[in-house]
């Protein structure tokens, strides 16, 4: 009678702690379905200190505190378990998670291959799979990647030949003997890039390219160009920086014409969930090997509002350059608008179409025209392109574009004022 009386007792004084348990362990699995993971973690630590042998009760304060970003705890609960019950493939999967989270990366390799050498099913798998990956490239201080473009264009205006055959100087008419050549070209684009990771966040970036026209009949104009930039970029989850030198060699059949030295900055900040903000400045020293009074130094700035919401992504840019030649007549402020608008489709297809306004006022006149230079120039271009092929991992692909393009040129003298159309079909190999 005695000992039945003190089991009643005992029970009396033990069942609230029970069912409280198991109430705190409910409200918090509401609590942690609905995202709720800081409340969440304090119920599921009351559950926890009420009933320490119940593993559901550690498992969900590991989640729980995984997802409120205390990884310490979350590894005590998981280890915990493990104490408990050494093969918990699920557990050492959560245990890799935390692990890497703290940067302890070699910790979480060792938890990740003991997940994948417990068979699990094909899914799971290739998920940790995906996080030794991860860690891999995170400890990986070299990065290569670029693209290769092929394309044919068909070119109506090559020379950039007037509106009119006939212009006026000082008043008088003008013949010019020239006419409008079309041609077809070959284009060829290599760019390969090379980041090297100092040490988080900075890293060392240098960017190789080569750009070419190989026109049929009107070789006189075929262009070769090449260049590189390097130098110090900066990036954490929000932003970007980097300081660029940069050189640029353009050859017209085989001729040096140009060359370029300069110093380029870039900065990128995301603003918000949607929008990009982008600001950049540059400072170049040009050099035409042509004619020595177009020489110049020359510098601009930029601002890069981006949208990118969806399937849709919307570029704004304005931009503001001073060129100060040898020679005054060369010397100008140029102001250039635009604005683009892509779209991703179904089945791997996108679009884009965009506008350019580009205005351009020169110091000084013009040799027998007598005037100072103005130049407005409009472009116009739309395009479509669909991605062919896709690697794996998505570091390689192959995309075919078509694109049109359409350019007004108006000045206050008639021999800049030219029409321009470009239809160019290109396939690219990223990689």
């Amino acid at each position: 009678m005695r000992m039945r009386l003190l089991l009643c007792l005992v029970s009396l004084v033990l069942m609230p702690a029970i069912v409280w348990a198991g109430e705190a362990f409910d409200q918090g699995r509401k609590l942690f379905d609905t995202g709720e993971y800081a409340a969440a973690l304090e119920k599921f630590q009351q559950a926890f200190a009420e009933d320490p042998e119940n593993l559901d009760a550690s498992f969900y304060l590991g989640r729980a505190a995984f997802e409120s970003g205390d990884y310490e705890l979350a590894i005590m609960a998981y280890e915990r378990i493990l104490i408990m019950v050494p093969e918990a493939p699920r557990v050492k999967l959560e245990l890799a998670r935390a692990y890497h989270q703290l940067g302890s990366n070699e910790i979480a390799r060792q938890y990740f291959r003991l997940v994948q050498g417990s068979n699990p099913p094909e899914a799971v798998w290739q998920n940790v799979q995906n996080f030794l990956t991860t860690i891999d490239a995170a400890e990986q201080n070299h990065f290569f990647n670029g693209f290769i473009t092929l394309g044919y264009l068909y070119d109506d205006n090559v020379g950039v030949f007037p509106k009119s055959d006939t212009i006026f100087i000082n008043g008088l008419p003008f013949r010019l003997d020239q006419k409008q050549e079309s041609d077809e070209a070959l284009q060829a684009t290599l760019v390969l890039n090379h980041i090297y990771r100092i040490n988080t966040p900075y890293a060392w970036k240098t960017s190789l390219f080569t750009y070419n026209n190989f026109y049929d009949e009107q070789d006189q104009y075929t262009l070769n160009s090449f260049g590189m930039t390097t130098g110090l970029l900066r990036k954490d989850e929000t932003s970007l920086w980097e300081i660029l030198g940069a050189a640029t060699r353009v050859n017209f059949d085989q001729d040096r014409y140009f060359g370029m030295v300069g110093l380029t900055g870039n900065y990128s900040r995301q603003i918000g969930q949607y929008l990009y903000l982008n600001l950049g400045a540059n400072l170049q020293d040009k050099t035409y090997y042509q004619d020595d009074d177009m020489d110049a130094t020359t510098w601009g700035v930029s601002v890069n509002p981006v949208i990118h919401f969806g399937d849709n992504r919307i570029s704004l840019a304005l931009a503001r350059e001073h060129e100060n030649a040898r020679e005054d007549r060369y010397s100008y402020v140029r102001i250039v608008a635009s604005a683009r608008y892509d779209r991703r489709a179904p089945y791997d297809f996108a679009a884009y179409g965009s506008f350019r306004n580009q205005t351009t006022d020169y110091e000084d006149e013009v040799p027998m025209f007598g005037d100072e230079r103005s130049d407005t120039q409009a472009t116009f271009e739309a395009g479509v392109s669909k991605t062919l092929w896709r690697s794996a991992n998505h570091r390689q692909s192959l995309a075919a574009q078509v694109s049109f393009t359409h350019t007004e040129a108006d000045s206050n003298i008639e021999l800049y004022e030219y029409d321009k159309n470009v239809t160019l079909t290109s396939l690219t190999f990223a990689f």
